[in-house]
């Protein structure tokens, strides 16, 4: 993605922000992602982040963990309750040339995902 469509694209993830400690699962509801939990102060809250960017993090995230999204950011933060991939962080950051997690792309993501999802 390039130019314009680039500029958009970051002026519309930048306006999102969540902190969360997640009470179950997140729901993927059309678009978005709905994220059940508790908020810093402990209060019941559920808050959205896009699915498209933000998918990716969906073989990652557990009950317990803790999700930060800035406003004006283009990174998700997942801080694990317990480690996965030998990693108790996180971090998805969006690019005009697609996302990153932890500075690597889906082409380092994808085998150690398959195996994950079928271990087999």
């Amino acid at each position: 993605m390039r130019g314009e469509r680039c500029e958009e694209s970051k002026v519309f993830y930048k306006k999102y922000e969540a902190h969360i400690v997640l009470g179950q699962k997140p729901i993927l509801d059309f678009d978005h992602y709905n994220l059940h939990g508790k908020s810093i102060s402990g209060i019941d809250t559920v808050e959205r982040l896009p699915a498209r960017w933000f998918g990716e993090l969906m073989y990652f995230w557990d009950v317990g963990d803790t999700i930060v999204k800035e406003k004006g950011s283009l990174q998700i933060k997942l801080y694990k309750k317990s480690d996965k991939f030998e990693n108790n962080f996180f971090i998805c950051e969006w690019t005009c040339e697609g996302h990153l997690i932890n500075g690597k792309g889906s082409d380092y993501w994808q085998p150690k995902l398959r195996k994950l999802v079928y271990p087999l």
